[in-house]
């Protein structure tokens, strides 16, 4: 396995705010908690922060573990390269129609099951996604899909992901699912802070309107269950062609692992529309 990537995503998890918080707990346990046993003597008191500190610095190497352990399954995963049926391309097409970016005529179909907390979705989407999008789906050439795959360790993914079906219910997935990569990040890490976060929308008719994720979302926050189940069933979808983490791109049938250079899939892209 090469180790680079692995470095990689344990740098970008210790930029994390919690991270950082626990590495705090860390110096405190080792430099200040040895202090307080010195100074103090109620038994209580010290077996109370002892569990306290011990709990925190548990939690956070299981962070940094399933980070680590779930890129290196990405890296390992045999479904590199792989093809998937034609069924199976047809039943995301017709599916999530409503949030097709692009020409619904367009002879490629790029589809991406992401996290909008996953710092290498983000990487796809600042370093390739604006390029396809710009070179091939804004000329009709292709269109795109984004399918929710939320990592259990991103707090924030689930719920962005609830945002964006509220968003694709009323007509905004597009809209969302830009402002939603475009916001969120682990250097943001703010429980649901796009509750309040307002965003512009492109101009109509000359007057400029301005969406509310909040708004959007309370009008769907009694059917929470529901959001909840068809992301879990969005998950389900991945996981039926072995998706192991994010991104995983399916370009026509063939799937690609990670955030790879824009040359790999620009390379595919070319290949799929000079098919007959």
């Amino acid at each position: 396995m090469d180790p680079t990537p692995i470095s990689r995503e344990v740098i970008r998890e210790l930029q994390n705010p919690r991270a950082l918080f626990f590495i705090i707990i860390a110096i405190f346990s080792v430099f200040v908690l040895p202090k307080l046993i010195e100074t103090y003597t109620d038994p209580k008191i010290l077996l109370s922060v002892s569990t306290v500190v011990l709990a925190l610095l548990v939690l956070f190497v299981a962070a940094i573990t399933s980070a680590t352990t779930t890129r290196g399954q990405q890296l390992k995963n045999p479904n590199s390269g792989k093809k998937i049926s034609d069924s199976f391309l047809k039943k995301i097409k017709q599916r999530f129609q409503k949030r097709l970016i692009g020409s619904i005529n367009a002879k490629v179909t790029v589809v991406e099951f992401g996290d909008f907390e996953c710092p290498f979705s983000k990487q796809f989407y600042e370093t390739t996604f604006k390029k396809i999008d710009r070179e091939y789906i804004k000329t009709g050439k292709i269109n795109f899909l984004f399918v929710n795959f939320p990592l259990s360790f991103h707090p924030n993914a689930k719920p962005a992901a609830e945002v964006a079906l509220s968003a694709e219910r009323n007509g905004k997935f597009e809209h969302y699912f830009r402002a939603l990569f475009e916001t969120l990040s682990l250097a943001n890490d703010i429980p649901f802070l796009m509750m309040n976060a307002k965003y512009s929308e492109p101009q109509r008719n000359g007057t400029q309107t301005t969406g509310e994720l909040n708004d959007l979302f309370e009008r769907d926050a009694l059917k929470k269950k529901d959001l909840e189940r068809t992301i879990d069933e969005e998950v389900g979808l991945g996981s039926e062609i072995g998706v192991l983490g994010t991104p995983t791109i399916l370009i026509n049938k063939t799937m690609i692992i990670g955030a790879q250079p824009y040359e790999t899939f620009r390379a595919i892209i070319e290949a799929e529309l000079k098919k007959k």
